[in-house]
């Protein structure tokens, strides 16, 4: 469950920092 949280997180900043 955390890791999913997790890997949610990093994919949301990744596009935040992309964008």
């Amino acid at each position: 469950m955390i890791f999913t949280i997790l890997y949610l997180y990093t994919m949301i900043r990744t596009c935040y920092i992309v964008s």
